[in-house]
Formats: structure tokens, sequence, C-alpha cells
């Protein structure tokens, strides 16, 4: 396959076609973007906040940790419905590998460092359910130098894609990943 074809996402049962369709246009502009070696497109079952960005996990089960040295968020096994790894050289599908996202304590939660686990590849989470949510989430990870760039969006769906929340990307920025044919620039890395 060209480097140029598409990475597709499936639409899944309960999933509103247009938010797959925007998240598929997401990683798409991001991938052309920047130089990782592999993306890991992760969806999870239901509902995430932006409380999600760059959180490490709980010390002592109490106070939620977001370290400066990325860690894998820490989503419960059960909650991810797909794990898929791409090939950038290729743009196809190759083995999803082992699972990202694996029952760990707290504690160890804080020391699963991207940089270790995943150097290579960009990721992104997004979640499932959206035609009966009518919203839906999208998180981004691109490797950088100083470690990773990461953001959060979150839409309502409807007639068109509202920008509900952003954070680490403008909405304007987003537009633009949701409209490359609008000419603007956008940041995908620090």
């Amino acid at each position: 396959m060209p480097k140029s074809s598409r990475i597709i996402i499936p639409v899944g049962a309960g999933d509103a076609s247009s938010y797959v369709r925007a998240v598929e246009q997401i990683i798409n502009a991001t991938i052309q973007k920047n130089k990782s070696e592999e993306l890991m497109v992760v969806k999870i079952d239901n509902w995430f906040g932006s409380r999600w960005l760059d959180f490490s996990g709980k010390i002592m089960g109490l106070a939620g940790v977001c370290k400066q040295r990325r860690t894998v968020p820490p989503f419960v096994p059960a909650r991810v419905i797909s794990q898929r790894r791409f090939s950038m050289s290729t743009r196809q599908e190759v083995s999803a590998g082992e699972p990202l996202h694996i029952g760990v304590t707290g504690g160890k939660s804080l020391t699963r460092y991207l940089d270790l686990i995943e150097p290579r590849a960009s990721l992104v989470w997004y979640w499932g359910r959206t035609a009966e949510n009518k919203r839906g989430s999208v998180m981004v990870y691109v490797p950088s130098q100083e470690g990773y760039f990461t953001w959060y969006a979150s839409l309502a769906a409807g007639d068109d894609l509202k920008v509900v929340e952003c954070h680490g990307i403008t909405a304007a920025e987003l537009a633009c990943l949701l409209n490359p044919e609008s000419g603007e620039e956008v940041r995908l890395n620090a």
C-alpha cells in the first residue's frame, strides 16, 4: 500500500459515523505532520474526560498524579474495545503487539513510561458508543524532542460536530485537522 493511503477506522456498533470519520481525519492529518515510526489507536468503551490527559495514576488511591515524563494513561483493560497498530512507512496495519493497557496497581502505573513501552509510536485514544452519548473525545500523544506533545478534544455529535472542550490544542487548530484543505498550519509537536 503506498504511503499516501489513509488509515481507516471502522464504525462499530453504537458509534456515530460522523464522529468516527472525524477521528479518522484527525489521525490521518496528525500522522502527516509527525515522524513517528508507528501509530497505535486505542478505542475505549465509553466516555473519558480531559482529566485523562497526561494522567499517570494515583498515589495511595487518593491523589491523582500527572508526571512530566509521560506514562501510559491507566485505563482499566476491560475498557479497551480495540488496540490497533500501524506502520507509518506503509500505512498498513501490523500486529497490535502486547496490550498497552494492563492491570496494574496505582504505584506501578506511575512508572509505565511511554518512551520505554512505545518509544516509536504516536498514540491516539478515542471513545466508543458515541451514537447514544451524542459526544465523543479523542486524546493524542505525539513523540517530540522534549517527550510527548499531548492534547485532548471533546466533540458533540449532531447534524455537525461541535467542539466542546480542548486542552493542548486550540479549537482553530482542531478545525484545521478536521479540514486540511483550509491551508492553515497546525503545530503537532513541541
